[in-house]
């Protein structure tokens, strides 16, 4: 059950559980949603600030989450946090395709 629901600059939602925390860049082409599991206490502090990911910043660890998966993508303990200081860049995997057509396999 979702118990709180906020949008930040029209465009990145952030909805927490009892359990889990869902982030998503609703700007996206495809509304890439991610539910992670998450205890939450109210004190988070979203950042928003690379594309296709949203850190969170609470009780001196600092979590990136992709959007659209469901597990963090990176997490590492820090006292102090600045959006201004890190860079997250995610590279988007391309579909496979198969280069062996010719070979008939």
């Amino acid at each position: 059950e979702i118990q709180r629901v906020n949008v930040y600059s029209d465009r990145y939602l952030v909805a927490t559980t009892l359990s889990t925390v869902l982030v998503g860049d609703l700007a996206h082409e495809k509304k890439l949603i991610s539910e992670i599991q998450w205890q939450v206490t109210g004190h988070e502090k979203y950042f928003f600030d690379n594309p296709g990911v949203c850190m969170i910043f609470n009780a001196g660890e600092l979590t990136v989450a992709e959007y659209g998966r469901n597990e963090p993508l990176g997490l590492c303990r820090t006292e102090y946090v600045s959006s201004h200081l890190i860079s997250v860049r995610v590279n988007e995997q391309e579909s496979e395709v198969n280069t062996n057509s010719e070979d008939g396999v």
